[in-house]
């Protein structure tokens, strides 16, 4: 320091880790230097968490996966079989109902939406798929004069591709 000189006039000595080295070991670690600890993972929300433990996050467990899985495949060989009803019938109708709004609620509670809202867009989804996929697969077998298994096979694989 030169003689006539303040303290407040002389720079103050770089901190962090960009200081020089001999800087550095006068830092005390604890309160300057920044904290080098693992990141934890990020936890979800409280509201994220209430979502999860009402009701229609049973379709997340186990349980649920295998028995919607084994579903898909039940459904998958049964489109195939002759005595299949149609799936305007019914039956299908209603097995389109009622996956389509469980999806559709699932995924709009979710995404912080209205479960019910979901449920009611799932239901038009699966009636709106349900018709128009039997016109789709019935003017296909029509125009190409093929048997309607390897249209429904070609189905299955165009639905399996998209996912």
């Amino acid at each position: 320091m030169q003689p006539g000189a303040t303290a407040a006039a002389r720079p103050a000595p770089a901190r962090g880790p960009c200081a020089p080295i001999s800087d550095r070991s006068r830092l005390d670690t604890e309160s300057e230097l920044p904290h080098r600890a693992a990141k934890s993972p990020p936890q979800p929300s409280a509201s994220i968490r209430q979502k999860l433990q009402r009701p229609l996050a049973l379709i997340g467990t186990l349980p649920a996966v295998i028995v919607l899985t084994l579903l898909a495949l039940a459904e998958l060989v049964a489109d195939k079989l002759s005595q299949t009803p149609s799936r305007t019938a019914p039956v299908g109708l209603i097995a389109r109902l009622v996956t389509g709004g469980l999806a559709g609620a699932c995924v709009s509670a979710g995404g912080a939406g209205s479960a019910l809202l979901g449920a009611l867009l799932g239901d038009v989804g699966g009636l709106v798929s349900g018709f128009a996929g039997y016109q789709a697969r019935t003017r296909l077998v029509k125009a190409s004069g093929s048997p309607d298994v390897v249209i429904a096979l070609l189905e299955d694989l165009t639905r399996l591709c998209s996912v």
